[in-house]
Order: C-alpha cells, then structure tokens, then sequence
C-alpha cells in the first residue's frame, strides 16, 4: 500500500512517515506543485494532508486536486492538521476528508486511522 505525506514542516512529515514506516510504502511532498506532480504521475491508496501548507495553496485545495484525479477512486483522503477545535473537525470532515487527527498525533492513532482508511476504501 502506498501513501502520499502532504506536509511542508519537514520534522511533522518526518515524524509521520516513521510513525508508519514498514506498514506502507510512503512518498512525501512539501507544497502543493510537488504534490500536483506525484498525483498525476502515481497511483495511491491514500493521502494524509495538512491544512496549513504555509503558502497559497491550502490542504482544501489540494483535496480538490486528488479528488478531480482520474485516479482517484474513494481513497482516503486524511487531514493532520493542527486545526484543533470540534467545529475544525467537522468542516474538514464535510468538505470531503475522509478522516480527522489533529496535531500533535499520537503514532498508536495515525496508525489506527490509517489503517481504518484503507480498510474502509477496500470495502467501498
């Protein structure tokens, strides 16, 4: 299973990528021109996304990307944010990510949800 980090702090996507090292195979972007590119030129079982990219392009908006991907096919789309209210929760949650961490993640749970994901996608 392979899975795109959306992160451009480079310590939180280091931090998740060893939090899920040897269950998936992982490629990393740090914008969103990196991560427009890996979209169109691999196929992924699932994204983890951060919201705040630290530029003009926003996590939301490159939700919008993968979905538009003619490869996109009910993957799981999971936001890692540090957007950390209920309410942040929610509005993620219903413009279309699938799943919801906010950060600091803990690695029992980032594991856990991105196991849930996959598993979901697999069924459906």
């Amino acid at each position: 299973m392979k899975i795109l980090i959306i992160e451009n702090d480079l310590a939180n996507a280091a931090i998740i990528k060893r939090f899920l090292q040897g269950a998936y195979e992982m490629d990393v972007a740090n914008d969103s021109n990196s991560a427009a590119a890996l979209i169109r030129d691999n196929n992924y079982d699932g994204y983890i996304v951060d919201i705040n990219l630290g530029e003009d392009t926003t996590g939301l908006d490159l939700l919008y990307t993968i979905k538009a991907s003619e490869r996109y096919v009910n993957q799981p789309i999971i936001t890692v944010t540090a957007y950390a209210t209920a309410l942040d929760r929610t509005e993620f949650l219903s413009r279309g990510f699938t799943h919801y961490l906010a950060k600091p993640v803990e690695k029992y749970k980032l594991l856990e949800t991105v196991n849930t994901a996959i598993e979901e996608a697999k069924k459906g």
